[in-house]
């Protein structure tokens, strides 16, 4: 009865097979096939950094007031980029603060700063045994050097602060740092100069993103509000409890935005808007604040002047043929004419360009914000920001993936592994635009959306039996799937002993003598050796075997 069960191995590693061609399309060297079964092929040039020995992320990138300099908040490093030719100029390793050793830097959230001797960056950073700092450094166009610390310390059943989005103001001739603690539901006013905390409030469950705006903070909160008392639909998160919808298998039913008076730390107003609210801008006036809804895949616009939701804007790719959610924006930034938004759509690979709608109209004009097109990006998009000549810089999460081979004395291919990747900016030129129409049809058939039409096809009657069907609900010739995750191990490492695969024993590490039954299931049932997964390592592995899907906390952490 063997043709009645079926035997599926699924690796969630970074590859299933480490001769995997880095260009897919010769004719065109931008067109790189990744390891986990996407491909991207980025508008612009990429700025490839990080340490080979380390796994390195872009998280969060700014331009200096002066537009001559990105600094880029990479996993373990700030980085350097001299905008003139578009180099790395300089990269402060965290591991140069003694406080930092071991410290990585947080989701986002690093500034310019214009001090009295000079320009300054800040950000967040979490060191070892979870002590949570914002760190600064002095930039001379050189080199940077450290500068003052401040040290946060967990509250109630957080294990840490976790400082994310930052923001440094002047009001009556003093500067004040605020802190969004993403682990302590807290934001803290502190006096710049002294570090004396002026107050503390917590604005609602997991804050993140903070702008100011007509006098007044915006603060989002990826949980939304904190739960009345009586509420029974509730979940930790991980460290207090949030708001969840039973019904969508526990996961939080709102996001929010919390209105802050500057001043006193007073909570003016809470307004519910889409689910993971991320990144918050405002216009240079203050009239508007936009914030990235990473879960519900839209854009939230709010009016200050009435803290009232002015428009929603959705940045899904291709919605006629896809309602499902996974588009996950969590950057953004307006063009210099502030008639474009910007938002990086972190699961398309791509930035979505929207035309915004004059706002401040009558209320009879019936004229809406749209998306005019998509422009390529490396892996995941998580900020995006734009020079004053047009350029557009974007930091990528997950740049091109784990491409740093190790040598192996026993073979000529090279080994991979996860965890050795580089960080990547790329840089889309003003010009880019123009090309808009080419660069969406681009974006469309990278994602190659057009599976989720198929996948809701409905079953045909009188189809035969086959492995794998045709269409959901016809029948297969098997009864039984053992469907086994083996975690963070590739097929090179497990089974490139077997002679039926394209494999090279040089590269396998765990074979047949320390695996014997996964072997002796794939010489029994089946072996797949250029198969690729959507996991590259357990943290997103785990999601996409479960749910079919990642969400940006997931890729975040």
């Amino acid at each position: 009865m063997k043709h009645l069960f079926g035997v599926f191995f699924i690796w969630m590693a970074t590859l299933a097979h480490s001769q995997i061609a880095t260009v897919l399309n010769p004719s065109d060297p931008r067109q790189v096939q990744l390891p986990y079964n996407r491909l991207i092929q980025p508008a612009g040039n990429q700025i490839f950094f990080g340490d080979a020995s380390q796994e390195n992320h872009a998280l969060d990138a700014v331009l200096s007031p002066d537009g001559k300099w990105l600094a880029v908040e990479e996993r373990f490093s700030i980085v350097f980029i001299n905008t003139a030719d578009n180099k790395v100029a300089f990269v402060l390793r965290n591991t140069a603060q003694p406080q930092l050793i071991g410290g990585m830097n947080t989701y986002s959230g690093i500034i310019w700063h214009s001090a009295k001797d000079g320009p300054e960056v800040y950000w967040s950073v979490v060191g070892r045994n979870n002590r949570s700092y914002v760190a600064s450094a002095k930039w001379n166009g050189i080199k940077a050097e450290f500068g003052r610390i401040f040290q946060y310390h967990p509250e109630q059943d957080a294990e840490t602060a976790l400082p994310n989005e930052i923001l440094i103001t002047k009001e009556s001739r003093r500067e004040y740092l605020y802190v969004v603690l993403n682990g302590n539901n807290k934001v803290i006013k502190q006096d710049l100069n002294s570090g004396d905390t002026i107050w503390v409030t917590d604005p609602g469950v997991a804050p993140y993103g903070i702008t100011l705006a007509s006098d007044k903070l915006y603060v989002t909160n990826w949980a939304g509000r904190h739960p009345l008392d009586d509420d029974k639909d509730i979940a930790g998160i991980p460290w207090s409890a949030a708001r969840v919808n039973n019904k969508t298998g526990g996961s939080t039913r709102e996001g929010s935005v919390t209105v802050i008076k500057p001043s006193n730390g007073k909570i003016l107003k809470e307004i519910i808007v889409g689910l993971h609210p991320n990144e918050i801008i405002s216009d240079r006036e203050g009239k508007y604040v936009y914030l990235t809804n990473s879960n519900s895949d839209n854009i939230t616009v709010i009016n200050t002047l009435t803290d009232e939701i002015d428009e929603t804007i959705s940045v899904r790719l291709q919605p006629e043929i896809n309602p499902f959610f996974g588009d996950s924006p969590n950057g953004l930034c307006l063009s210099s004419d502030e008639k474009t938004l910007f938002v990086a759509n972190g699961m398309d690979n791509a930035l979505a360009v929207i035309k915004l709608k004059e706002r401040g109209l009558p209320t009879d004009v019936n004229l809406f914000s749209k998306v005019e097109g998509f422009l390529p990006t490396g892996a995941y998009p998580s900020a995006v920001t734009m020079s004053g000549n047009g350029n557009l810089y974007v930091s990528n999460l997950e740049a091109a993936t784990a491409r740093l081979g190790i040598h192996n004395s026993s073979t000529t291919n090279l080994i991979f592994n996860s965890h050795n990747m580089l960080a990547s900016v790329s840089v889309i030129p003003s010009g880019c635009i123009r090309d808009l129409k080419a660069y969406t049809d681009t974006v469309i058939a990278l994602n190659d959306l057009s599976r989720a039409l198929s996948g809701r096809e409905k079953p045909r009657e009188s189809v035969k039996p086959k492995p794998v069907p045709d269409r959901i609900g016809e029948p297969s010739l098997f009864k039984h799937v053992v469907y086994i995750i083996k975690e963070n191990r590739t097929y090179d490492q497990v089974l490139d002993d077997m002679k039926q695969g394209n494999g090279d024993p040089g590269i396998c590490t765990y074979g047949s003598e320390i695996t014997p039954n996964t072997h002796k299931l794939a010489e029994e049932f089946l072996l797949l050796d250029n198969f690729h997964v959507s996991g590259k390592c357990s943290a997103e592995g785990h999601q996409w075997t479960d749910a079919s899907i990642v969400t940006d906390y997931i890729e975040k952490i």
